[in-house]
Formats: C-alpha cells, structure tokens, sequence
C-alpha cells in the first residue's frame, strides 16, 4: 500500500516469510543477504535511510554471491541519487 509506515512486527513477518519460502539449493541464506539490500533500494531513492544503507553495505561488502553483491550494488547505485558525495567516499574508502 502505498504510504503505508512499517513497523517492527511487519519486519518480522518478512523475515519469518524469507526464510521459510524462498529458497535455492545454493544457499538458503543468499535471499535473506540480498533482500536486505534490494528492500532499500526505493527508500535509497527517496533520500531514506542512508545510515542503514552504509551499514547494510558493510557487511555485504565481502559477501562471495553473486547475487547479493548484485543487490549490492544496485542498492548503493540508487543511493548515489540522492547522496552521490556520500556513496563517492564509502566507495572510495
């Protein structure tokens, strides 16, 4: 719905969901990583949550997926819209 705020127990349930019905014989972890940073992609557009997006940023930095360096990447590609110096110097260190 759009406008609609989350709340912690929505969080929560998303999690339960991720965990229980997505899955991939590599790693059944891999979605629950990546949706992390895809999930952030349009609040990153919106000028939201940079400080989540750094940190979410910094433990995905090393992951070896593919996948989730995917949505890596592309989560911080949207947060360069709203914060190009910000992204340019996380990048950059």
């Amino acid at each position: 719905m759009k406008g609609r705020q989350y709340e912690a127990v929505d969080f929560k349930t998303l999690e339960k969901w991720i965990s229980s019905y997505v899955t991939n014989w590599a790693s059944g972890n891999r979605w629950a990583r990546r949706t992390a940073a895809i999930s952030l992609i349009i609040p990153a557009r919106n000028r939201k949550f940079l400080p989540d997006i750094l940190d979410i940023a910094d433990l995905l930095l090393t992951d070896q997926d593919d996948l989730v360096q995917k949505g890596y990447g592309w989560m911080l590609k949207a947060a360069s819209q709203a914060h190009q110096k910000e992204i340019f110097d996380y990048v950059i260190s």
